[in-house]
């Protein structure tokens, strides 16, 4: 499988009331992602703690 960078998008993270931690993706990044509401997301810290890698969890369907 070849990966490609599009670009890099920042998002900032948010908490929410109970002091869960989440991120809004803009419509634009789903449609380019292929993502959808309900779709379990992977968020992986990158090793130097500069950032994160998220993508989208693999399904049995696809």
């Amino acid at each position: 499988m070849v990966k490609a960078i599009l670009d890099k998008k920042f998002l900032k993270v948010e908490q929410d009331s109970d002091g869960e931690l989440f991120l809004e993706f803009p419509d634009d990044l789903l449609d380019t992602m292929n993502w959808k509401p309900g779709d379990t997301i992977i968020w992986t810290e990158l090793p130097n703690g500069n950032g994160y890698n998220v993508e989208k969890a693999k399904t049995h369907d696809g």
